[in-house]
């Protein structure tokens, strides 16, 4: 699988987002779709954020995911999440709301996001970045 955008040993910018492009859903270990400590249901993308190398991040993820990489950029957390909601992988052209795949995704994922966003927008204001979650029990939903 190619890498758009940086290469996986790239120690030239403070942040990376990576995707991963699984193609068959896999499970992957990762604190945000495995927030009871279990492990995930499974997913075909994950987008990610490393302050570090890319790599060393990625193998964190499983053997597997080495050889998922879609695409690596020099970016920060807010980059992260908007990649989420919005973004495409660069392999197979699918969107990346990843976390959607999950048949819990609402109970774990979306308190968590929620949280990360308001983190986000504290330091990194961007008011283009809106989590909408249809019929997910928040107050705001009709």
């Amino acid at each position: 699988m190619a890498t758009v955008g940086c290469s996986l040993e790239c120690d030239q910018h403070r942040g990376h987002v990576y995707v991963l492009c699984y193609g068959e859903p896999v499970q992957v270990g990762d604190s945000d779709v495995n927030v009871s400590n279990r492990m995930s249901d499974p997913i075909s993308h994950y987008v990610g954020f490393t302050g570090g190398v890319p790599i060393k991040r990625i193998e964190r993820h499983g053997a597997m995911s080495q050889g998922a990489v879609a695409e690596i950029r020099p970016g920060t957390l807010a980059d992260e999440e908007r990649t989420k909601f919005d973004g495409r992988c660069a392999f197979c052209g699918s969107g990346l709301r990843y976390w959607e795949e999950s048949a819990h995704w609402r109970d774990r994922y979306v308190p968590r996001m929620l949280e990360r966003l308001e983190m986000i927008r504290a330091v990194e204001p961007h008011p283009e970045i809106n989590l909408v979650v249809p019929n997910a029990g928040f107050p705001d939903d009709d």
